[in-house]
């Protein structure tokens, strides 16, 4: 199973600053991250599941409000 659209976008969440965004949109981005970041270490995750997780990230990202 590919990951690596999932570890990219794993990546660049992990370089944004809660202290751009709004605090409820970007806590859950965090707890989007958190699972994302889950199904890249698990080597029992099937491509639904990264998937999943590809599009909850795209979503999450499109919520975040700036400040």
């Amino acid at each position: 199973i590919n990951k690596s659209n999932l570890k990219s976008l794993v990546d660049y969440v992990e370089t944004l600053s809660a202290d751009a965004y709004e605090s409820a949109s970007f806590n859950e981005l965090q707890t989007v991250l958190a699972y994302a970041k889950a199904i890249l270490i698990d080597n029992e995750a099937t491509k639904d599941e990264v998937t999943d997780n590809v599009s909850g990230l795209i979503n999450a990202l499109g919520q975040l409000q700036l400040i």
